[in-house]
């Protein structure tokens, strides 16, 4: 009988590539970590609880700061400053809380990549993916207001490229530019604003790892002490050796300099000004609705479903307990048995993975496909195959997702292609295998059984072959006792890249069980794979290390960059306006008065009005409110400097029938040094207006300086704002 196995349907191809390429770098870097130190702290198999982690280290320090900070426009940056600079240890505290956010974002992406690799976002898993993606969003929004909050020259270029996408979006409208070029148009709750957004994320973080978190049994939330103090001393390390800068003050003024930029947030900042809003505005988009549709483009995921035979079931609750997803629950009983409760199993939570079968002590839960029965027959088949003897057979029991049929496995024969001593039986995951699968085994008279499984915290299902563990030393039932203590059993963790080293190790285990008399069970020990050249693992940990270090180096402090511009100046010129409305020809003023006349008439009963209001006089503001349109003139704008004439710029009222206020906004970069300006406005088409409303002044502007011209709408004139 062909051995059982769950499909994945549109697997093949560069998408199957793609996961299989991320999965050996991955796998590349795990190994040889392993080498190091003990598989329990390898960093990658606790990158969501480091994210949870890192999180406290953010919401603990933020708090600190919250204590000093004033979030208002005048006193905001003082605040901060003062918290850089006085508060007890303020600046590390500023540094670590800045660096912790740069690392969570390296975290959560490194987490979901590694996610994606393994395959491990599909069917019973979408809902921990999608509420992932949602988290990587609001994470970047967290940031960006995070540097805003401190108002520095930083912080105005981030309000000013991001008011200016908005207002080309057609996003609050398009004068909201108009609200960051002078603190006395600065919004005072601008800060308090920002400062509610930097607080509601990360409470609303608190619904969203209960949904992330939802469907998973006993989730580790922290890492272990090792990792949890070993990134602490890193993330204060590099705030000792490079504490973030504070800049200098906002000021509307002058022009924002770009600094350093923290690339994990700001990354977007440079092209705003180079790539159209709407493409930019487009592209995120895309990359949301990319990463929310990740779980379903590979077709359905068909899992191998659990099933119980409630003939045998006791009400036990055991694989209820086990069941690292809750998709078995226990109610009460429906047949009448004595027993008060019976299992039953969620099949859109179900992974298949057969766990709950390990975790039965009467055999009352099943898998549907890979059944009880089937392993039976396939274990026959196993030792009465081949040109070998039975009685010099061993038996491995290895995790489907800890090795591959192609690798090390003969898979018309079922044996290690090296090994012929050792038939191999694949199972979903090792922690399906319970006492009564090892016992059926040995039963057979098989010589001895190692079971194959995934690294100690790396299970593909979490717990199975933590499960296992405990049964093989007796901490948790169903407990192995074994009748013959002469034939081992050996658990042996390892992953896909150990492949060769693997089959090295069994066939030394299996020597040394050979020529030893008697042979000792080794079935309660963890024995994890550490085969291999430590030296050269160091080498690699070192190089991987130091590239991790260096690109969070470099997205953190960008110590490459290069912002510099040539000297320039700006002269801005932005108001608000009511110009002219559109002068109307009414022609014979008898006629319009006839016309309006009618109309009015067209609507009311004439008998119903006195005869004193039939015959009083129509006015001809009342005419020309009725006759003419409520459309406004244009306002266009000519600029000169220096004698030099600028192309004219035309701006149209807002409103829907064009009748409202004109939003002018026109700037022009010059060279540092004195200029005259002239300015001229036309908004009306009256003849007493035709020249328009003229200002001219010499300025002397410094380099980044801005001159900022406004109007007057009650003087009906031009003014210079400071």
């Amino acid at each position: 009988m062909d051995e059982l196995k769950v499909k994945h349907p549109g697997t093949g191809g560069l998408y199957q590539q793609f996961h299989h390429l991320l999965n050996r770098g991955f796998l590349f870097a795990e190994s040889h970590l392993n080498r190091l130190i003990d598989e329990r702290f390898n960093p990658f198999y606790h990158l969501g609880s480091l994210i949870f982690f890192n999180l406290l280290v953010l919401s603990v320090t933020g708090t600190y700061m919250f204590i000093y900070y004033s979030p208002s426009v005048e006193t905001v940056y003082e605040s901060v400053q003062y918290v850089n600079d006085e508060a007890f240890l303020g600046g590390l505290t500023r540094s670590i809380h800045q660096y912790s956010s740069d690392l969570m974002m390296v975290l959560i992406v490194l987490h979901m990549i590694r996610v994606f690799a393994q395959d491990k976002y599909r069917k019973y898993r979408w809902l921990a993916w999608t509420s992932g993606v949602v988290m990587l969003f609001l994470t970047l929004i967290e940031g960006v207001t995070g540097h805003i909050m401190i108002w520095n020259s930083r912080a105005q270029l981030i309000v000013d490229y991001t008011a200016r996408l908005l207002a080309s979006l057609k996003v609050f409208g398009e004068d909201l530019p108009r609200a960051f070029t002078a603190e006395a148009l600065l919004s005072t709750w601008i800060m308090w604003i920002l400062l509610a957004i930097h607080l509601l994320i990360p409470i609303t973080f608190i619904f969203l790892i209960y949904i992330h978190l939802s469907r998973i049994s006993r989730s580790r939330i922290l890492p272990p002490k090792v990792l949890k103090w070993g990134m602490l001393t890193m993330i204060v390390i590099f705030s000792i050796l490079f504490p973030v800068k504070i800049y200098e003050k906002a000021d509307l003024m002058t022009l924002p300099v770009i600094h350093e930029l923290d690339w994990f947030y700001l990354f977007l900042v440079p092209l705003i000004n180079k790539l159209d809003p709407y493409l930019i505005l487009g592209g995120t988009l895309l990359v949301f609705a990319v990463l929310m549709g990740v779980p379903w483009y590979r077709g359905r995921l068909v899992v191998d479903l659990a099933q119980r035979d409630l003939e045998i079931c006791t009400g036990c609750a055991a694989c209820a307990k086990d069941c690292p997803y809750e998709a078995i629950y226990m109610r009460k009983r429906t047949d009448g048995k004595k027993f008060r409760m019976e299992s039953a199993v969620l099949d859109s939570r179900c992974a298949g993975c057969g766990i709950c079968v390990g975790s039965c002590s009467f055999g009352g839960m099943d898998l549907k496909e890979m059944s009880a029965e089937n392993i039976e027959d396939q274990i026959a088949e196993l030792l009465h195959s081949g040109s070998f003897s039975r009685e010099n057979t061993y038996i491995g029991i290895f995790c489907r997702n800890s090795i591959e049929a192609g690798d090390i496995l003969d898979s018309e024969e079922r044996r290690l292609v090296s090994e012929p001593r050792m038939r191999v039986l694949r199972v979903p995951c090792a922690g399906m295998t319970g006492p009564e699968l090892i016992q059926k085994c040995l039963d057979r008279g098989v010589r001895g059984v190692i079971i194959a499984a995934c690294r100690q915290n790396d299970c593909y299902y979490r717990e199975g072959n933590l499960w296992l563990h405990q049964r093989l030393i007796g901490r948790r039932v169903p407990k192995l006792r074994l009748k013959d203590e002469q034939r081992p059993v050996f658990m042996l963790t390892f992953n896909r890249k150990e492949s060769g080293e693997f089959v090295k190790t069994v066939s030394s285990q299996l020597d040394s069980w050979e020529s030893k008399s008697p042979t000792p069970s080794r079935r309660g020990v963890w024995q994890p794979l550490k085969s291999g050249s430590r030296s050269l693992s160091a080498l690699a940990v070192a190089a991987v290390s130091s590239l991790f270090l260096f690109g969070f180096a470099w997205g953190a402090l960008d110590p490459f960059g290069n912002y510099e511009q040539e000297p320039r100046a700006l002269i801005r010129i932005n108001f608000f306006h009511l110009s002219d409305m559109v002068s109307c020809d009414l022609g014979n003023l008898a006629n319009a008065v006839e016309k309006v006349r009618s109309r009015i008439d067209h609507v009311t009963r004439k008998d119903n009005i006195p005869k004193e209001g039939q015959n009083q006089r129509i006015s001809s503001t009342l005419v020309s409110s009725m006759l003419c349109p409520r459309e406004r003139e244009t306002v266009r704008i000519k600029l000169e400097v220096n004698g030099q004439l600028f192309p004219e710029k035309t701006f149209e009222p807002i409103g829907i029938k064009n009748d409202g206020l004109t939003y002018v906004s026109h700037e022009v970069e010059v060279p540092p040094g004195e200029h005259l300006v002239r300015l001229n406005m036309l908004d009306s088409s009256s003849p007493k207006r035709a020249s328009g409303i003229s200002y001219s002044t010499r300025r002397k502007l410094n380099e980044n300086q801005i001159l900022y011209i406004d109007f007057d709408e009650k003087a009906g004139e031009f003014f210079i704002r400071e």
